[in-house]
């Protein structure tokens, strides 16, 4: 495993000549970085990039982003520190994967083309995903993440802060608390809703533009499902003021919830049905 440095203002990652679980290090500059930027032919790929907060370029291009496995050796990252600019990163080599990818200063990061991220941790900056690429669990603590619609949904979220724009859903558990503020809503036309497994809104408000999905609200938390277009087998479970405060009826005649009412404290709960008033159903 060797340790790479790329000097200040040096534009082609082919004058580094990468090897097989390479550690990258950009500290700083401001340059685009343009050239050299397909590494799939490694045979494992890389270990460690990081790109350092002097560093405020773009690294990549839209049309040729920065191509390279991510998973070699015990824990490989990418970690994104960069105070400005713009990082494209398709993980292309031979297992099409990154293991881990975190992003934590101001900086852009913008997934393409294909492959799949394992764990995307956003603390600052924003991140986009693309409706190619799969991203398995997500995490933030800050910052903006824009993700499109996929089939293949997400595992599991853990958002404690920033603001989540998803088109895509989970298959497992997603935390939401912080203060944080979600949206799952596709952008485009599609017909198939996202879904998701449980929700919990510990604390921060999510609204629901899906499908089936099960909600526990904690003591600040709120789901607004005003806007559900369609028959969905969703469930909310929430103390009285959780339920109070969240919006718990679809404007369109589809959508039906069904609620329960839960203090978490003795034996009270009370159950019923809650659907919209555009209609008959």
């Amino acid at each position: 495993m060797a340790t790479f440095y790329l000097p200040k203002g040096v534009t082609d990652l082919g004058t580094l000549t990468l090897t097989d679980s390479f550690d990258l290090v950009i500290g700083e500059g401001g340059q685009t970085i343009d050239a050299g930027l397909d590494q799939s032919g490694l045979a494992t790929g890389g270990h460690l990039i990081e790109v350092q907060a002097a560093f405020q370029g773009d690294i990549g291009t839209a049309g040729s982003p920065l191509r390279v496995d991510m998973d070699a050796g015990s824990a490989p990252k990418i970690q994104y520190n960069a105070q400005g600019g713009t990082f494209y990163y398709y993980p292309g080599g031979a297992s099409l994967s990154a293991t881990e990818i975190e992003v934590l200063g101001r900086g852009n990061l913008v997934l393409s083309t294909g492959g799949t991220v394992v764990s995307l941790e956003v603390g600052n900056g924003t991140a986009y995903i693309p409706d190619t690429v799969n991203v398995t669990n997500l995490r933030m603590a800050g910052g903006t993440v824009t993700q499109l619609y996929k089939a293949t949904a997400n595992t599991a979220w853990h958002i404690d802060g920033g603001v989540l724009n998803t088109g895509r859903g989970f298959s497992g558990t997603a935390y939401v608390m912080g203060g944080a503020e979600v949206t799952v809503k596709r952008t485009d036309t599609g017909a198939t809703l996202p879904a998701g497994g449980t929700l919990i809104v510990a604390d921060g408000r999510v609204k629901w533009v899906g499908g089936a999905v099960t909600v526990i609200l904690g003591a600040r938390g709120m789901i607004d499902l005003s806007e559900v277009p369609n028959a969905a087998a969703i469930t909310v479970t929430g103390t009285a003021k959780a339920l109070a405060r969240s919006l718990l009826q679809s404007k369109y005649a589809f959508g039906v919830v069904t609620v329960t009412e839960n203090e978490y404290v003795g034996s009270r709960a009370a159950q019923f049905s809650v659907q919209g008033s555009g209609g008959g159903m």
